[in-house]
């Protein structure tokens, strides 16, 4: 086992997963200290309508995403020559996504009881989406390119910016939900452009705006588009019916639960980051599937252990850290345990079939997922409340991983017998 271990530690991607392992414990640490803080001074309702601004524009980023910063993934690990078309793909892309903006606000102030948002947070949200466009396609190029340490610099950027900001501002005027969201905004413009300061200071001084090249990696991004598209619904439709439901109080309850199962995933999300491009470089399905299997045997413990004290510490530490008006979160945060295990082992299959651009299991497995999500929501939460939203995602992550598990095991069979 000890030999086993490190072999796989020798690997380069091992220590990209590692570099960004740290950065993300770095995070998780930023992410713990701004979750208590704003818990704390914004309560259970300003909480839950902080969950639904967030929520909103990481949909509207899902939906209009196109699956590009996947499509460039995959090609420049395979030619790094058009990082500048890929960057003109980028700039491209984070235009368009400003379009969406009068849109959805037209729509939304027009039918105000669907978000439960004042019109100013309404406004905060969509002014999000192209910026958060703009930071995830530069991360992923980073990534891509194997500039891992420009990732973790925009990553660590991204988690804590807003909230030094905030702690500033705290000093001169009383917080309120509108002025947290702006300030939410503000980091996320400062990130955005920083990141755009690096391609330029650190990889590239030009760019191409290719629309020919855009199109040739679409059907990629599409395919790609839609199981991510699928498995954000999966991890988000809960809050979404939540709140149409239930009421604030409710949301802000389980959405400390899922910030807290958000942060458990930085193990598996370090390691799936840049999973996908080592695996586009492997040419066998046995180096794969050597690869996945060390893979495997090296994170699994790691992730129960994780989660084993993730449930036993929850009653103490939510209540020390954030209060007793955030007790009931801790049963609400012990049901989603079980499937935030599965959700985290099933990332790594989505990258195996992400490589080997067989996208079709990513996106049916999840559609299924969902489907199941969707109908336990609608059933539990009027009877029980926030706990059955969270037994409802428990079950669809389970199914997901159990899909995930046939389908690459039947895909490894088949690959191996016509090869033979």
């Amino acid at each position: 086992m000890t030999s086993l271990r490190g072999k796989f530690l020798k690997k380069s991607f091992a220590h990209n997963a590692i570099s960004i392992l740290e950065y993300k414990i770095l995070c998780y640490v930023a992410g713990i200290i701004s979750s208590i803080y704003l818990a704390k001074v914004l309560g259970p309702d300003g909480k839950g309508k902080l969950a639904v601004v967030t929520s909103v524009y990481g949909m509207i980023l899902q939906f209009g995403n196109l699956g590009i910063g996947s499509a460039h993934t995959y090609y420049i690990s395979k030619d790094r020559r058009q990082i500048c078309k890929c960057e003109g793909n980028i700039i491209f892309m984070t235009l368009l996504s400003a379009l969406v903006i009068p849109l959805g606000l037209t729509y939304f102030i027009m039918h105000p009881t669907l978000l439960n948002l004042n019109p100013f947070l309404l406004i905060i949200a969509f002014l999000l989406v192209p910026f958060s466009m703009l930071l995830m396609l530069q991360e992923n190029l980073f990534v891509a390119i194997n500039q891992v340490k420009y990732f973790n610099i925009l990553q660590m950027l991204d988690n804590s910016l807003y909230f030094f900001i905030i702690v500033i501002l705290a000093f001169f005027f009383e917080l309120s939900i509108e002025l947290v969201a702006a300030c939410m905004l503000l980091a996320m413009v400062l990130v955005s452009f920083y990141s755009l300061f690096l391609y330029f200071r650190k990889i590239e001084n030009k760019i191409y705006i290719s629309l020919r090249y855009l199109l040739s990696i679409l059907p990629y991004g599409i395919k790609s588009y839609c199981s991510c598209l699928v498995s954000y619904l999966v991890l988000r439709v809960d809050v979404f019916m939540l709140n149409y439901f239930s009421n604030d109080y409710e949301v802000g309850i389980y959405s400390l639960a899922v910030n807290l199962v958000d942060m458990s995933y930085m193990v598996s999300s370090s390691i799936s980051i840049i999973l996908f491009p080592k695996l586009g470089t492997l040419k066998s399905i046995l180096e794969k599937k050597i690869l996945m299997k060390n893979l495997f045997l090296v994170s699994t413990p790691i992730l129960i252990l994780i989660y084993l004290l993730m449930g036993g510490l929850a009653p103490y530490a939510i209540n020390i850290l954030y209060g007793e008006q955030y007790i009931d979160t801790v049963k609400i945060l012990q049901i989603l345990i079980p499937g935030a295990f599965c959700w985290a082992s099933s990332n790594y299959f989505f990258q195996f079939f992400a490589s080997e651009n067989k996208l079709l299991p990513t996106v049916l497995i999840p559609v299924l997922s969902l489907i199941a999500n969707v109908i336990l929501n609608y059933y539990l939460i009027p009877i029980i409340g926030n706990k059955g939203a969270a037994f409802a995602s428990t079950c669809s992550y389970a199914i997901c991983l159990v899909g995930m598990v046939v389908s690459y095991s039947v895909h490894i069979i088949k690959n191996i017998r016509e090869s033979k």
